[in-house]
C-alpha cells in the first residue's frame, strides 16, 4: 500500500497529546521524515501520510492538547495580557508579572499582513482559560522562553494550526523532539488548508519582515512520524533550520 492511500485518522491520532500515549523513554527508534510518495514499509502503514493527501476539512478542526510533560518551571497565571501573537505578558498567582516569548514559534509582526489576526488567534486562545506557562530558559532580552497552556491546549501548537505564526525552526533545538515535529506537521496542514497568513500565496515570513526583506518562504513539504518522537531534547530537526534568520 502506497502512503498516498493512508486515511487520516493516524495523522490525528498522533497531534493529539502524547498524555497516555507518550512515547516512552525505551523507544530505540527515532522519527524520520517521510519522502514524498514513497511506499510506506508494510508493517508501518497506519503511522504514515502523505503530505499532499491531509487536506481533509474535518482535521482544521482537530483540539490539539498538550503534549509531553513538563520537567521544568511552571507558572500558574493569575492574569495574561495578549501583547502579540508570540507574546503575552502574565501575572502569577503568586511574584512579580513576566514576560513570555512563545517557543516555537514566530508570529507576523503588527505591522505586518496577518499580524491582527495573530494577536487575536492568541487571545481567543487563552481567553476564560486556566492558564500556565510551562519553560526552561530566557532569551536574551530578559524573556521567558515556553509554552503557553490554556485549559490543557498548546497554544503555540495552535497559533500554527490556525495560520497564524510559523514554526520557528531556526531555534527549534530549544524545543523537545516530538514538539518540533508536531510543530512541523501542523504547519504543513495549516498551508495545506490555506488557513490564516497560508491564503497568501507567498507570504513574507517575520523573520525576513523585520530585515526589511521580502524572500520566498523555503517551505518543508515533509510529514513526521510522531509515534517514534521522543519527549526530551535533541534527536530528530525539522527540515530547513538553518535558512532562517535571527530572532527578534
Amino acid at each position: 500500500m502506497n502512503c498516498i492511500k493512508i486515511g487520516l485518522s493516524s495523522l490525528a491520532a498522533t497531534l493529539i497529546a502524547c498524555g497516555s500515549n507518550t512515547p516512552s523513554a525505551d523507544h530505540q527508534t527515532k522519527a524520520q521524515p517521510l519522502p514524498i510518495n514513497q511506499p510506506c514499509p508494510k508493517a508501518m502503514n497506519d503511522r504514515y501520510i502523505n503530505e499532499r493527501h491531509i487536506a481533509d476539512s474535518h482535521i482544521t478542526d482537530l483540539h490539539i492538547k498538550a503534549t509531553c510533560a513538563h520537567i521544568g518551571a511552571i507558572i500558574a497565571a493569575k492574569s495574561v495580557r495578549v501583547i502579540d501573537g508570540d507574546t503575552v505578558e502574565v501575572i502569577p498567582l503568586s511574584g512579580q508579572s513576566e514576560r513570555i516569548r512563545l517557543l516555537g514559534i514566530d508570529a507576523p509582526e503588527s505591522k505586518q499582513d496577518y499580524g491582527k489576526h495573530s494577536t487575536q488567534a492568541l487571545q481567543q486562545c487563552v481567553d476564560d482559560a486556566k492558564v500556565t506557562i510551562e519553560w526552561t530558559e530566557k532569551d536574551r532580552y530578559g524573556r521567558l522562553l515556553g509554552k503557553v497552556i490554556a485549559d490543557g491546549s498548546d497554544c503555540n501548537l495552535n497559533q500554527i494550526r490556525q495560520g497564524a505564526a510559523w514554526h520557528y525552526k531556526y531555534y527549534q533545538q530549544g524545543q523537545l523532539e516530538y514538539d518540533r515535529l508536531a510543530y512541523a506537521n501542523a504547519e504543513v496542514l495549516a498551508r495545506n488548508q490555506q488557513r490564516g497568513l497560508w491564503a497568501t500565496s507567498q507570504p513574507t515570513a517575520p523573520w525576513d519582515f523585520r530585515r526589511g526583506l521580502s524572500i520566498e518562504y523555503a517551505y518543508s513539504e515533509t510529514v513526521y512520524d510522531l509515534t517514534q518522537a521522543q519527549c526530551q531534547l535533541g534527536g530528530v530537526m525539522s527540515e530547513d533550520s538553518k535558512k532562517i534568520g535571527q530572532t527578534k
